[in-house]
């Protein structure tokens, strides 16, 4: 499946997508997943981007192995193309090879370099360049990254359980940058069992409790798969199988 559950999930406002792709196989299971992604949404599938309508933009612009493989010039005035048609969400993807990875790493450079507010979606922006290595695809966005949740003022209280007047909140260290959550979070009485890729570019495990503060525990019971939310520093939890063993106990 070419496009992710999880990436779409971040992205409830497309309302159009444009997929490049000069393999055929890949163009028709780009439409499949499309299909079951956005029914109801304009999609566009083109072999390659031959042209475009003045002002054209989409929400969700995805080349599929259109770029490595181009001379270098003509595929970084692809890339600023595809750019300009990005209304939202610039989606990367090349052949798995060390080729292919060095190339995306450029790419994702350019475009941060050609647009100070764009971020990275994925893989994860805090990964180091040993890692990085490993990724032939990238997620980018237009826009400044949002904060996590929890540092939002605007945030309203979870009503979901009783809070206590006299609670005091302990200091709490977190790392240094927010993480993102690669499963739905499991809620506990009085805890929240949290997955996600820190900033170390491992999975790790954070169960969040009452202890960690009002605001991390009222953070941790509202965030949802996908999320980015600052977690307490804590030793490395593996996810088992077999861990999950009940029903949240609320909503």
């Amino acid at each position: 499946m070419l496009l992710d559950r999880t990436l779409i999930s971040e992205m409830p406002s497309i309302q159009s997508l444009v997929a490049v792709s000069p393999d055929s196989n890949a163009a028709a299971a780009i439409q499949s997943d499309a299909d079951k992604f956005f029914s109801s949404k304009s999609i566009l599938l083109r072999r390659l981007l031959q042209y475009r309508e003045p002002n054209e933009k989409h929400d969700l612009v995805l080349s599929n192995m259109a770029l490595a493989s181009q001379p270098n010039r003509i595929a970084l005035q692809t890339l600023a193309e595809l750019w300009e048609l990005t209304a939202q969400n610039l989606v990367l993807i090349e052949n798995s090879s060390v080729e292919s990875a060095s190339f995306i790493q450029r790419a994702r450079q350019t475009i941060l370099d050609l647009d100070a507010d764009a971020h990275v979606f994925a893989p994860y922006a805090s990964l180091s360049a040993n890692m990085l290595h490993k990724y032939s695809y990238v997620v980018l966005q237009r826009g400044k990254r949002q904060n996590p949740a929890h540092l939002n003022p605007a945030n309203k209280a979870d009503s979901s359980e009783p809070e206590s007047r006299t609670e005091i909140e302990p200091p709490t260290h977190f790392d240094t940058e927010p993480s993102r959550l690669i499963l739905t979070p499991l809620k506990r009485t009085g805890h929240v069992i949290l997955d996600g890729c820190m900033p170390s570019g491992f999975i790790e495990r954070r169960i969040i409790s009452k202890r960690h503060g009002k605001e991390m525990y009222r953070t941790a019971r509202k965030s949802v798969w996908g999320d980015l939310v600052e977690v307490p520093v804590a030793d490395e939890k593996k996810r088992e199988e077999g861990t999950d063993d009940g029903e949240s106990d609320d909503n």
